[in-house]
């Protein structure tokens, strides 16, 4: 008797999912990594992709663009997904009209995929797993938070960013307490100046902390971010530089990531 095939697991073969990077194969393809609506990130490439050939056929994979796409079959053993058929969903129209908004787009397209994992198109109990979702919405809401601050003419780069971030520290549980100062106990509400450390894990009052402190701008607009829904929340100009650097060390802290590697951030004024 000759040995018996193994059986193969069945794959999702289609998928919505946001564009985080892309990088070019040859002269008319392109490798995606897809963030899905599970949270987690997928590998495809889109022959012809990059558009061109003799239709002279424009591209629509962008970064940030939501996209339904039909994968071809795969073995269980293939990390590679193939696109047979794609389609936009959505795209940020506007925010390419405006540099520092595609900045901040890049951005946020950046750090989702530093922080979301790989999906496993295989594992039948994925539906199952909810453990990731947050990611997609945090990422998702951002995009969309971009794109009709812009169109309202309402684009404040520091708070798009900054609201992004917030929203992605409570989507990944290490959002700082807002309550009482993480050292002493005393209620923050009582401080017009404070500061967030990234070793204590949270806001400390001027008592604790009398240097490297900051206006309650931050703290505020946190506070929007614990209690409001994206859509909700319009950032203040006032937000200082400074404070996003804070909460940007205190991320890459939380989610040990390495600030340098995510060069987009200096872009942003």
């Amino acid at each position: 008797m000759g040995t018996i095939p193994p059986i193969l697991k069945r794959v999702n073969t289609k998928v919505e999912g946001i564009l985080l990077s892309k990088h070019p194969y040859g002269e008319r393809n392109l490798i995606v990594k897809l963030l899905l609506r599970s949270g987690k990130l997928i590998t495809v490439m889109f022959y012809g992709g990059r558009g061109g050939g003799e239709k002279k056929k424009a591209s629509v994979l962008e970064l940030g663009t939501m996209l339904k796409v039909e994968l071809s079959r795969s073995k269980t053993t293939s990390d590679f997904q193939s696109a047979k058929e794609w389609q936009p969903i959505w795209m940020a129209n506007k925010v390419r009209d405006n540099h520092l908004a595609f900045y901040a787009l890049c951005f946020i397209v950046q750090v989702a995929a530093k922080v979301a994992v790989e999906e496993d198109l295989h594992d039948e109990s994925q539906s199952f797993d909810q453990h990731s979702h947050g990611i997609f919405r945090a990422v998702s809401n951002a995009l969309v938070h971009l794109e009709s601050s812009v169109a309202a003419n309402e684009f404040i780069p520091r708070g798009e960013v900054a609201l992004y971030l917030g929203k992605l520290l409570v989507e990944l549980g290490v959002f700082p307490d807002l309550k009482s100062c993480i050292v002493c106990g005393h209620a923050l509400s009582d401080f017009k100046l404070m500061s967030l450390s990234s070793q204590h894990g949270g806001f400390t009052c001027s008592n604790c902390a009398p240097v490297d402190l900051l206006p309650a701008d931050l703290w505020q607009l946190m506070n929007e971010v614990a209690l409001k829904k994206s859509p909700e929340i319009k950032p203040s100009d006032s937000l200082e530089r400074i404070a996003l650097e804070r909460l940007w060390q205190y991320f890459c802290f939380q989610c040990h990531l390495d600030p340098k590697d995510f060069k987009t951030l200096s872009m942003i004024p």
